[in-house]
């Protein structure tokens, strides 16, 4: 695999957004000897997103390889798929098309895997910008919105996922993954609001014995227009997150060595239907946002009392071939 990083935007109806992400990628200041390109997977746009793209790109003048890819399907996932298969450099970028890569973004993720061969998957600080105030109950749920310290300093994460956003991963393990494995989650469809494929992905790196990185200075900024400061979008945001937690706590468990057998499964379901509930109770009262999304949490796994074990049961552990 050659060494160097590939840039990879995902893009479904971009136009609104994607130029100035564009001009701060054309802005990243990377030495002669770090090879580095920018990969475009349209997926599916019917704004003419490509053809945007392609005239903002020739009028920053900045003379790396940019290469436009279509996917058809549907989904954060595949087009994620598309633009590794498509890139040439050992190390992807994701950046959304709303994310401002700080100048040195680049530079930094490249000397980062270099210098940390156990080091599967980087993540960085995003920080929330807008043309518009925030609203006062933001700070309290930025995380949902890819902002914010994702840990207290930098470091190995400690069996924890990073966010999409500004996400680095090795290209060789990725393709390991697909190629190997059905993930369960596809992340956004179109203007459907889903979550946790990043989750996904980087906790089958740590069960691979990946660690995942953090490194508060590796700085983007995540621009947030004034419609995604409604109550009704951030319900959507939390709703899609809630809904790809069923398929996610598997990983936890592995993850954390918890055991295999139904019956203690059987007694997390009581304990969860007892204890837990009373305890996120009394949190709500002290902390509403974070007591009500326990709540959800456990309602929703209570939904599906078997769906849980049966996932664990039928996924793990993992079997990859040479």
């Amino acid at each position: 695999m050659k060494e160097g990083v590939s840039i990879v935007i995902c893009c479904y109806n971009s136009v609104s957004r994607l130029k100035p992400t564009l001009e701060h990628i054309a802005q990243q200041v990377v030495p002669p000897h770090i090879s580095w390109e920018l990969i475009i997977i349209d997926n599916d746009s019917t704004d003419g997103t490509d053809e945007y793209a392609e005239e903002v790109w020739q009028n920053l003048y900045c003379h790396i390889p940019f290469h436009i890819v279509f996917e058809p399907q549907s989904g954060l996932s595949y087009a994620r798929k598309k633009g590794v298969f498509s890139a040439q450099y050992e190390y992807i970028l994701f950046c959304d098309d709303d994310n401002w890569l700080d100048n040195y973004y680049v530079t930094t993720v490249f000397e980062l895997f270099e210098n940390n061969i156990d080091v599967g998957v980087i993540g960085g600080k995003g920080k929330a910008v807008s043309d518009v105030s925030f609203p006062k109950w933001f700070a309290n749920i930025q995380d949902f919105y890819a902002v914010g310290p994702q840990q207290d300093k930098s470091g190995y994460t400690k069996n924890k996922a990073v966010y999409g956003a500004g996400m680095a991963v090795r290209k060789s393990i990725y393709l390991d993954i697909i190629n190997n494995y059905k993930l369960l989650l596809t992340g956004r469809k179109g203007n459907k609001i889903t979550a946790g494929e990043d989750y996904e992905i980087c906790s089958i790196f740590m069960i691979l014995d990946y660690n995942i990185l953090y490194d508060s200075n590796l700085t983007f900024a995540h621009f947030i227009p004034k419609e995604r400061f409604t109550k009704e979008y951030f319900n959507k945001v939390r709703k899609g997150c809630v809904e790809a937690t069923i398929y996610l706590i598997p990983y936890y468990h592995e993850l954390n060595n918890k055991p295999t057998a139904f019956s203690w499964y059987l007694i997390r379901f009581f304990k969860q239907l007892t204890v837990n509930i009373l305890v996120n109770c009394l949190l709500f009262f002290r902390k509403p946002n974070k007591g009500l999304f326990n709540l959800m949490l456990i309602f929703q796994e209570l939904k599906h009392p078997l769906k849980v074990y049966k996932i664990r049961k039928s996924r793990f552990p993992l079997k990859f071939t040479d």
